[in-house]
C-alpha cells in the first residue's frame, strides 16, 4: 500500500506510517481485521497520490505474471517514476512508446531480460502492445487521448471531482507474481509549487 506509491520518486526523511493499538479489545477475527486494515491503507495511500502537488492524473500500473514480486513492483515504479511517461499523461498524449521505454530502461539497468514476444500492454481497456509490436492506429490513438482526458481533473471546484485512474496493465506472461503501483503525472503546477518555496 504505502510502499507502492510515488508522486515524484523522492522520499522525505519524515515519510512514515504508524499504526497503534491500545490492545484493550481481543482480536476475534484476524483475517477480517487484516482485510479491513489493508483496505483502509490502500484508500489512504491512493489519497496521498491524489493530493500530491499539482496532480491532475492518478496513474495505476497493474503488473501481472512477472518472474518475481520484486520485478513486478520495480517495473511498476519504473513506469510511474518516468518523467516522460508522467508528462505525456499530463498532456493527455497517448505516447505509449514512453511506457515501453521506461520498462526497457529498468530491465537494462537491472541486468535482466524480458520477452517482448510474451509482453502485452494495455492503456485503459485498449491493448497497445502485443506479439512484439504496437497495435495502434489513428482511431485507437484518438480513443486513448479521450480516455486520458476523462481521467484528468482540474484544480478548481470540488476536489477531487472523481476517483478515476489512468490504468496501465503490464502482462509479462513469464511468471505468477503481480503488483499494483500508484503514481502521478507531472504538471506545470508541480514545478510551480515546488519552485516557489524553500523546504
Amino acid at each position: 500500500t504505502f510502499n507502492r506509491i510515488s508522486i515524484d520518486g523522492d522520499q522525505s526523511t519524515s515519510d512514515m506510517v504508524l499504526i497503534a493499538s491500545s490492545n484493550k479489545k481481543p482480536l476475534t477475527n484476524q483475517a477480517a481485521f487484516k482485510k479491513a486494515l489493508l483496505g483502509v491503507c490502500q484508500k489512504l495511500a491512493e489519497s496521498i497520490v491524489r493530493n500530491g502537488e499539482g496532480v491532475q492524473h492518478v496513474i495505476r500500473v497493474m503488473v501481472k505474471n512477472a518472474q518475481s514480486e520484486k520485478i513486478a513492483i520495480q517495473a511498476g515504479k519504473a513506469i510511474v517514476n518516468s518523467p516522460l511517461v508522467k508528462t505525456a499523461i499530463f498532456g493527455n498524449d497517448a505516447n505509449v512508446g514512453r511506457i515501453i521505454g521506461a520498462l526497457g530502461d529498468y530491465f537494462g539497468n537491472a541486468g535482466k531480460t524480458v520477452s517482448r514476444e510474451k509482453l502485452s500492454l494495455m492503456l485503459g481497456e485498449t491493448v497497445i502492445f502485443s506479439n512484439n509490436g504496437f497495435t495502434l492506429d489513428v482511431e485507437k490513438e484518438k480513443k486513448l487521448g479521450e480516455y486520458l482526458k476523462s481521467c484528468s481533473y482540474t484544480l478548481e471546484g470540488k476536489y477531487p471531482p472523481h476517483d478515476r485512474t489512468v490504468d496501465i496493465t503490464v502482462n509479462f506472461n513469464s511468471g505468477s507474481h503481480e503488483a499494483t503501483v500508484y503514481g502521478a503525472d507531472l504538471s506545470y503546477d508541480y514545478v510551480k509549487e515546488n519552485g516557489a518555496y524553500r523546504s
